[in-house]
């Protein structure tokens, strides 16, 4: 990829204006601060006015600019056109919008503001960004993105036609910011972004910011500064009304497509109401990983161990693995988050025996065990209360947490003994990972033994023993009442 750099191309400290080729965009000489209109300097003004109209009639070339923070520049084989529309940022919808150079590089901050605050990272970028904007030969062209790696670093380029819906364009910036940001931490591999993680923080950053993050054509405002009007590479948060209401309203009346769906989109799913669906979907999904304990510096980890990985899926299990030991684990997890997520809170209650069954799986434990020398591994299940004894410390860790959030989605759903009991099996099974976590220091418990641990593991099946025999004798009474209903109903209907 050959780099343009002009001579007279100058470095701005006022993130305000806009660098180019031929100068800087942004207040004309002798005007400080917008001062001449605010002061009443008639002549100053009408001059800039006058210029600025005139420039209409001047043919453009091509023009490179520069955004605030160095990292976009913007290619263009024609310059933005000068108009004397006033800055106006009023509501959009996906119709189509012309790219110019002088607002894309404003969006282009914008939206990596964005995106940043949504990952809740710094700016630390090291590899720029080249948006190149060609003239759009028809209609449904989608932006590229392509990554080059030289001596010094990665540099990415956005190929987009000049015309496009907004929303593709910053899903394009979305995708390269999020590559950039992957490909920081050196690594074996060229570091792949999930399809999901681009659409759902794409969706996540529109919703939160709204049609603001590509400006409309305000060229007049680059052109002669606060005047009229300055574009202000801030993004601002706005509140979108019933934003999450349409998303959990979506997701109870159509459903949201499986974690396999979502790691590998088929064509089809990218098209037409299928990519709506697969944007909520992606969405909802980005937004359950954040909720997880820790899960803005879980999603920052995983970005930078791409690198280090043949496939997104291995890091992701390798960043994720105390709460999902394998993708079977993702795929339960998301099947049941995304039902709470479409309930708002407000879940499906179960019944008592439902609860009550619930909790009878909860306190079972898969294991894998093998007979002898060269037998096939077989899967059993096991009390919970044995599970410490019968796993390594880690796998043990990785279980208990994923038990304690189910007892919990158990409890959310009852409000009877059933759920109580499952929220003190929740409540035991932190207090025994906190113990456990201060006589064994580390996230996957690497070592195990000695009288201290003894000690926990007695009083975690002790604990356990007693939400057994309290579930055992409340299904025996839910058993009982069921025989005498069948008994007494009949004599009641006979009278």
């Amino acid at each position: 990829m050959r780099r343009v750099a002009f001579s007279s191309a100058k470095r701005d400290r006022n993130p305000g204006r806009v660098q180019h080729g031929r100068g800087v965009v942004g207040r004309p000489r002798g005007v400080e601060g917008g001062g001449a209109l605010a002061r009443g300097g008639r002549r100053r003004a009408g001059w800039a006015i006058w210029t600025a109209a005139l420039s209409l009639l001047v043919p453009g070339r091509a023009e490179v600019l520069y955004s605030s923070s160095g990292q976009f520049i913007v290619h263009s084989r024609h310059p933005t056109a000068p108009t004397l529309n006033r800055v106006a940022e009023g509501p959009r919808t996906n119709q189509l919008i012309r790219l110019q150079p002088a607002t894309v590089v404003v969006a282009c901050e914008r939206i990596k503001a964005a995106v940043l605050a949504e990952l809740g990272l710094r700016d630390q970028w090291r590899g720029k960004i080249h948006v190149n904007l060609r003239t759009a030969t028809g209609m449904g062209e989608l932006p590229q993105v392509t990554g080059r790696q030289y001596l010094d670093g990665w540099q990415f380029s956005i190929t987009t036609p000049d015309e496009l819906p907004p929303r593709d364009f910053v899903r394009a910036v979305t995708a390269a910011l999020l590559l950039e940001t992957a490909r920081r931490t050196p690594g074996p591999h060229p570091g792949e972004v999930p399809w999901w993680l681009i659409e759902g923080v794409t969706e996540e950053i529109q919703s939160r910011v709204g049609p603001a993050l590509v400006p409309p054509e305000t060229s007049l405002a680059a052109k002669i500064g606060n005047q009229i009007g300055q574009l202000d590479a801030r993004p601002r948060d706005v509140v979108l009304a019933g934003e999450w209401a349409a998303v959990r309203q979506w997701l109870r009346e159509r459903g949201a497509l499986s974690f396999e769906r979502l790691s590998l989109p088929e064509p089809g799913d990218l098209r037409g109401d299928s990519a709506v669906a697969y944007r909520m979907s992606a969405r909802a999904f980005l937004l359950q990983l954040r909720r997880l304990p820790g899960g803005r510096l879980l999603l920052q980890r995983f970005l930078a161990s791409l690198t280090s990985c043949l496939n997104w899926q291995t890091a992701f299990l390798g960043v994720y693995r105390q709460f999902f030991p394998t993708l079977l684990d993702v795929e339960k997890w998301w099947t049941l988050s995304w039902r709470q997520l479409a309930g708002a809170g407000a879940f499906e209650p179960w019944s008592d025996e439902r609860a009550l069954a619930g909790l009878a799986e909860l306190l079972q434990a898969p294991v894998l065990t093998q007979a002898g020398p060269g037998e096939p591994v077989r899967q059993e299940l096991v009390p919970l209360a044995e599970a410490p004894r019968r796993l390594r410390p880690g796998d043990w860790v990785r279980l208990a947490r994923i038990r304690q959030s189910q007892a919990m989605a158990v409890a959310a759903r009852n409000r009877g003994e059933p759920g109580q009991l499952c929220r003190e099996l929740a409540a035991l099974l932190e207090e025994h990972l906190r113990r456990l976590a201060r006589i064994m220091p580390g996230p996957n418990l690497t070592s195990a033994g000695g009288r201290a641990v003894e000690k926990v593991y007695r009083d975690w099946a002790r604990g356990v023993a007693e939400i057994e025999a309290r579930g055992r004798r409340l299904a025996e009474a839910m058993n009982a009442g069921e025989a005498v209903s069948r008994v007494v109903v009949p004599k009641e209907a006979n009278q």
